[in-house]
């Protein structure tokens, strides 16, 4: 097993929670890479997709740029309520 090294990169921050006892509990929530395309290569970076959770809304980053970590953060949808989770379908 390769126990290589690994950083941390930040991609998005300053997530609101709408409810919480403690400051920042309960956001973001789970996270998902998808491509809105499929190709033979999968070479472009990927779009995230991100459960708000305690924000009540579901947020996109799209690529900002070819290469590096540059993302842009758009709401997707806002909810009124808890994200917990988004669901995913290929319907091709």
């Amino acid at each position: 097993m390769d126990n290589g090294e690994f950083t941390k990169t930040t991609i998005a921050t300053g997530f609101k929670t709408s409810f919480s006892i403690l400051p920042g509990a309960a956001s973001p929530g789970f996270v998902y890479a998808v491509h809105p395309k499929v190709t033979s290569t999968q070479q472009e970076r990927p779009y995230i997709l991100i459960a708000g959770d305690g924000t009540n809304s579901a947020f996109i980053l799209t690529p900002n740029g070819t290469t590096g970590f540059g993302y842009n953060m758009a709401v997707l949808k806002n909810i009124g309520g808890t994200v917990g989770a988004i669901g995913l379908g290929d319907y091709n």
